[in-house]
């Protein structure tokens, strides 16, 4: 359930108990309608009245203290009303029967609520409030300008009940109620406001809830509702004079008279102004002026206990005294509250300052760490880290300056994954126990002896990153402020991870272009060389029959003839259709498929022996140099198939031109289990179009009587038969450089090093 539903439902607990609270009497009922009928007679409401005589004896006097001029003459109900009128009559009523009311809910009905000294809302205080509300308000009514619309003795009740909603609050909840004066009191906001935030409901709504279930009159509503509301904000009553009277009379009542708990006079109450409702400044002196005795002789006839002078000042400057103590402790959590904001806000803005262009997540995690030392006064001892799903939880510890100086495994075992809902720190602990208690071993190594406070750090893929703290450093009234700045952390963080993995992702992608191309070029590749093939093999089929007698007639008339001219001329067709013959069988050769057929090879010795076939001449002088590794005496590949590969590249690289050097140089790698000839002359090097076409059947950049330019294809489809690849490029000081690698040698893990 979300916390909005859950308050929702709170609320709509709160306002089923304003069924419990006691109802108005039997008689208040019956006067308060009688009172409104249009057909009301006196004489019934004198005699509702009369009939309880405790309420008839307060009326009494409620109504002296309304009529002073004839208060005298009104010693009974019937000359009350005769005197006051109903209207006062019925206001007396309603005050009188609501003060009893909530008065004996206090003290008899529930006398757990009873005010003791540890409370912070003061019933006494509260009531001497709202008399002054009450008692002002009734004053300022009987000047002129308001009393055409405002019966005195309505306004005297209107500011009687104005704040029914706070009183009904604490008698269902006086607990909450301490909360909501002590939140209204040190951040100086109304008591709305504070019972919205704790309670869910704002006093003022409670209040309008309790006086349509009483049936109070509609203007008495309003009033409990709408007061402290601007002029511009009301709706078009007729009645809105009244409520900015007792928006008045209580704004007043909160500066100069006795201001209960949540009531201070710095809360924004936005009241009318005495020059909308036609009242000067003179009046409502004198309305001031009067107002203590005035309160205290309606504290008297309500039978609100009535202290003496000198007791109500010592009174209220102990309450002052209290409330001060209590606003001072609030500026102090404060102000510390705001030094805290400031430094976190001071530790994202450097923490966000040492961000780089491409973030790495280790580099992140060591800003981490830093801007966690620095922010919590070097109380963190490191960072538990797990760098992906069902990996091992590493701890990064931290020196004394911040800074990570080495990261330990708590276990190969401890890949446990965290969920992504954990909300409460002991929830945390439960799910990462086994961690934690590897953890304890690595503090107390470092001489951590305090308990870690955890501060997970979350990201996309979830809780991968807790800082590690100690217990001082995160108090639970600062965590929403670490909110923040872990937010930052983990925003940096999420963004390293991204970062590097749109990173890795690219790698991937571009291997699998490379692999894509690759598998493009050898397809088409088969498909020239499968033409190729058809190609060949069909010509070499029409020429052997033509060849084969050319052969022979040749090889037959340098037998007969004796002109020795003649014999030159039958000899020199022999051996060319010789040559053509071997051309044939080796293009027929290069259209069949190679199999290599694997054994033990020294491929030291067979590097000899293919070297020792090239002997320097006097047209050209060249040398061969050989560099060759370990474990050569042993290696698995086709012997015959890689013999012709290595003779054709020595073989080009001897007749490449200005060649004088070469060098064979043979190597192992068993890590991945192939072999690495490279073959590298000084001569000038391949031309780009020799790097592009030097591998294409019948390629050659030689002059006229070349060979067929079969070389480069068959050492190339010799080296893939090995499931290898042979490579062609320029050395950076001059020079070609040909590399050809063999898989799958066996070589049996040996460890591969130059014999340079």
């Amino acid at each position: 359930m979300t916390s909005t539903s859950s308050q929702g439902r709170r609320v709509e607990l709160i306002l089923e108990q304003l069924d419990q609270l006691p109802t108005l009497s039997s008689i208040a009922v019956q006067v308060l309608e009688r009172t409104l009928a249009d057909d009301s007679r006196a004489d019934e409401v004198i005699q509702l009245i009369s009939s309880d005589p405790s309420l008839a004896s307060k009326v009494i006097r409620l109504s002296q203290c309304t009529d002073r001029i004839r208060s005298s003459t009104i010693t009974t109900i019937e000359r009350a009303v005769k005197h006051v009128g109903f209207e006062a009559v019925r206001s007396a009523v309603l005050s009188v029967e609501v003060f009893d009311l909530f008065e004996n809910r206090f003290t008899i009905v529930n006398p757990d609520v009873e005010r003791t000294n540890g409370s912070v809302f003061d019933r006494e205080a509260f009531w001497q409030h709202s008399l002054a509300v009450a008692v002002l308000a009734e004053s300022l009514a009987h000047i002129p300008e308001l009393k055409r619309e405002i019966h005195p003795s309505e306004a005297f009740l209107a500011g009687l009940l104005h704040d029914l909603g706070t009183l009904t609050l604490y008698a269902l909840l006086p607990r909450s109620m301490d909360q909501v004066c002590r939140l209204a009191e040190a951040n100086g906001i109304s008591l709305n406001d504070a019972s919205r935030r704790i309670i869910g409901i704002t006093t003022q709504t409670v209040g309008k809830r309790l006086a349509e279930r009483w049936n109070l009159p509609r203007i008495l509503t309003d009033v409990i509702w709408l007061h402290g509301q601007p002029m511009t904000s009301l709706p078009n009553l007729s009645h809105r004079k009244m409520i900015g009277l007792i928006t008045l009379a209580d704004s007043v009542a909160r500066t100069r008279f006795i201001v209960p708990a949540g009531h201070g006079p710095n809360i924004n109450l936005t009241p009318w102004s005495p020059d909308e409702l036609g009242v000067s400044e003179d009046v409502l002196d004198r309305a001031i002026a009067s107002l203590p005795d005035k309160v205290g002789e309606r504290a008297r006839h309500l039978g609100l206990e009535r202290r003496h002078d000198s007791d109500m000042l010592l009174h209220a400057i102990n309450r002052a005294n209290q409330s001060l103590g209590r606003i001072n402790h609030a500026l102090r959590q404060r102000a510390h509250s705001s030094a805290r904001k400031s430094e976190i806000l001071e530790a994202i803005t450097q923490f966000h300052q040492g961000t780089g262009i491409a973030p790495t997540v280790c580099g992140t995690l060591e800003r981490i760490a830093r801007s966690a030392h620095h922010c919590f006064s070097g109380l963190c001892f490191g960072l538990l880290h797990q760098s992906g799903c069902n990996e091992a939880w590493q701890f990064w510890s931290c020196d004394d300056a911040g800074a990570i100086n080495d990261i330990h495994s708590l276990g190969d075992n401890l890949t446990l994954s965290l969920p992504d809902q954990i909300n409460e720190d002991e929830e945390l602990a439960i799910h990462l126990l086994p961690v934690l208690s590897a953890l304890e071993r690595q503090l107390k190594e470092k001489q951590r002896h305090c308990p870690p406070r955890l501060m997970p750090v979350r990201t996309a893929a979830g809780i991968r990153t807790i800082v590690v703290l100690g217990s001082e450093a995160l108090p639970t009234s600062e965590r929403p402020l670490a909110e923040a700045l872990s937010r930052s952390w983990s925003a940096a963080l999420n963004a390293a991870e991204q970062q590097e993995e749109t990173a890795s992702l690219g790698e991937e992608l571009a291997d699998a272009n490379r692999q894509l191309i690759d598998a493009q070029n050898s397809l088409t590749r088969a498909k020239a060389m499968a033409a190729i093939g058809e190609i060949i093999a069909g010509a070499a089929h029409e020429m052997n029959n033509p060849l084969a007698i050319i052969s022979g007639r040749s090889q037959q008339l340098l037998r007969t003839v004796e002109d020795e001219q003649q014999q030159e001329v039958a000899r020199q067709v022999v051996e060319q259709s010789h040559r053509l013959g071997e051309m044939i069988s080796t293009l027929q050769s290069f259209v069949e498929p190679m199999e290599a057929k694997r054994r033990s090879t020294n491929m030291r010795e067979l590097a000899m022996r293919i070297t020792g076939q090239f002997k320097p001449t006097q047209r050209r002088n060249f040398n061969i140099s050989t560099v060759f590794g370990d474990s050569l005496d042993a290696v698995h590949l086709d012997p015959s198939l890689v013999a012709m590969a290595l003779t054709e590249v020595v073989r080009n690289a001897v007749e490449a031109k200005g060649s004088q050097h070469i060098e064979l140089r043979i190597q192992t790698d068993p890590e991945h289990d192939r072999l690495r000839i490279q073959v590298r002359d000084d001569g000038p090097g391949l031309s780009n179009r020799a790097l592009v076409h030097a591998f294409d059947p019948f390629f050659s950049e030689k002059a006229a009587g070349r060979q067929p330019g079969l070389g480069l294809s068959r050492a190339r489809q010799a080296v893939e038969a090995h499931e290898g690849r042979i490579t062609l490029e320029n050395a950076p000081g001059g020079g070609a450089v040909v590399t050809l690698w063999i898989n799958h040698c066996q070589l049996n893990g040996q460890t591969s090093r130059d014999a340079a």
